[in-house]
């Protein structure tokens, strides 16, 4: 069933080319992903095989979605959906995965970081607002579990956060002098798409 949705999917879009129309297709391939995971462990509920399918099924979507962006970008924006989808499967399975390591945890943050960074990059919301549920996410476990009781903390995040606020400030104020010298940096398909997607 899921199959013949994307095979209607992939051709009504391609026949009417409405943006709207890849919205069942990145939903079906969501889809696809949970019932991947079921098929390899032979038909059993396995939640971590499903955490880490949907992880690695939601990086590809993503890829897709950036070809699709690079292709599309003077044009409609195709890849709305794909990132919406892909970022979702992805940043799900990453988060329902479990660790003791402080050190994956850590790793974790940074990811979100990245995260929010490519989504300023890219001009996509999406990666900034999952990225900053999962940011705030850490540094709420940092503030119970790990520095509980600690007066130095609220006072590192204070300073972290005016240095957040001072960063912006900067980039604000410098934005076209490093948006023109980092295009200067990017492919011309990429830099392309920056142009188009502002």
């Amino acid at each position: 069933m899921e199959l013949g949705t994307l095979a209607v999917g992939v051709a009504m879009s391609w026949r009417y080319k409405y943006p709207f129309l890849i919205m069942p297709i990145a939903v079906t391939l969501w889809y696809i992903t949970m019932d991947l995971s079921a098929t390899l462990s032979g038909g059993d509920y396995h939640w971590d095989l499903r955490k880490i399918v949907s992880m690695y099924a939601g990086l590809l979507m993503i890829a897709l979605a950036f070809w699709v962006d690079i292709r599309s970008r003077h044009s409609a924006d195709y890849a709305f959906w794909i990132y919406i989808f892909g970022v979702i499967a992805f940043w799900g399975g990453m988060t329902a995965q479990y660790s003791d390591s402080e050190l994956a945890k850590l790793i974790y943050f940074s990811i979100n970081i990245v995260m929010i960074g490519v989504g300023v990059l890219l001009v996509r919301r999406v990666f900034v607002v999952f990225g900053a549920i999962g940011s705030c996410g850490y540094l709420a476990y940092l503030a119970e579990e790990v520095f509980s009781g600690s007066w130095l903390f609220p006072i590192a995040l204070s300073a972290m956060g005016l240095g957040i606020i001072y960063v912006g400030i900067l980039w604000q104020k410098h934005e076209q002098a490093i948006t023109v010298k980092a295009r200067s940096l990017l492919p011309s398909a990429f830099s392309e798409l920056l142009v188009a997607r502002h």
